[in-house]
């Protein structure tokens, strides 16, 4: 990149391609400087702003990453990403029913979007309807049976409805998929108490 950048130093694409490196690199701040320059050769460039939103995410600063992705999805709005992305910011601020709209909106666009169903269904679960939450995890479960992630905070949803044993089946599959990971064990020691299986 930095000898494209040399010969040609107006080529937005290549200040992208050396920002992603930086990005790549844990080196967040230079990443962010190389997107600005990016803009500022292709004011319109959507992916320079999506990414730089992603790096000032990354940096938790939420109201310039928000900003960008606004940008971003004022650029092209048929991409789940960017919503996808903008929701967590919203989720992260607190604004559950903005990052919900958001989720519904990149799941419109990608039906079955992982990552929007996960993020979807953690908020459902901060919004006090578990019943939503399960049904977003449902459909992750349903395209891979595996997913610790999805597991996991399924268990959270159903404790949350009481559903202790489903709870307790999906916390054993997560230490049978990760066995060394304690939030797995700590959760299931929980929904045994709430059981009434104090001896577990």
């Amino acid at each position: 990149y930095e000898q494209a950048i040399a010969l040609r130093p107006s080529d937005a694409m290549a200040r992208l391609n050396r920002g992603n490196s930086y990005r790549a690199l844990g080196d967040t701040e230079r990443a962010i400087a190389e997107f600005g320059q990016a803009i500022s050769l292709k004011p319109d460039y959507y992916k320079a702003f999506f990414n730089r939103g992603l790096a000032y995410s990354a940096l938790g600063d939420r109201d310039r990453a928000l900003a960008d992705f606004n940008q971003a999805i004022a650029l092209k709005s048929d991409d789940p990403d960017a919503f996808t992305s903008r929701g967590r910011i919203f989720r992260d601020k607190g604004d559950n029913d903005r990052a919900i709209a958001d989720y519904d909106r990149a799941l419109a666009l990608k039906p079955g979007y992982r990552l929007a169903l996960i993020n979807r269904g953690d908020v459902n679960i901060r919004r006090k309807e578990p019943d939503r939450a399960i049904a977003d995890f449902d459909q992750v479960i349903a395209q891979n049976p595996d997913d610790i992630l999805a597991l996991f905070n399924r268990g959270v949803a159903f404790q949350a409805r009481s559903l202790h044993d489903r709870a307790i089946a999906d916390y054993t599959r997560v230490i049978a998929l990760k066995p060394d990971d304690p939030d797995g064990y700590t959760n299931r020691g929980i929904a045994f108490r709430a059981n009434g299986d104090y001896d577990r």
